[in-house]
């Protein structure tokens, strides 16, 4: 028989939190909080998503510009942001949406500076195609 996935529990993202504030960011215990972190991301913790985006989007030895713009796309996008890619500024690498895109948080806007158009727009539609 096929197992159910059980919903990832606000419990479970406190303790992997926990482990993340406190844990040196180049151990063990971090990278393996991080993996799992990730894993309630992927399991639909709206939560966990916005961390790992943060994580990945920082400076450090986990960043990871692809990772942190997924995430945020994911999380945001839960909150109620747009996610329907419409540049009105016609300028790249800069992009500016409609009010409410996520694209146009701060920390968004530069990944997507950094990854460029074509590439935001690839990971975009890897995104539909999982909702």
């Amino acid at each position: 028989m096929p197992s159910k996935r059980s919903r990832p529990s606000r419990r479970d993202f406190d303790r992997l939190a926990d482990i993340l504030d406190e844990a040196d960011e180049g151990s063990t215990a971090y990278d393996e909080a991080l993996a799992r972190m990730e894993a309630l991301a992927e399991a639909g913790s709206t939560d966990a998503a916005e961390t790992v985006a943060e994580i990945f989007s920082s400076d450090g030895r986990h960043r990871d510009p692809e990772k942190a713009y997924r995430w945020y796309a994911v999380a945001l996008g839960a909150q109620g942001y747009s996610t329907d890619f419409l540049d009105l500024n016609d300028s790249p690498p800069s992009y500016r949406g409609r009010d409410g895109d996520f694209r146009n948080e701060a920390r968004v806007n530069e990944l997507v500076a950094e990854l460029g158009f074509e590439r935001v727009r690839a990971i975009d539609a890897s995104i539909g195609k999982r909702r």
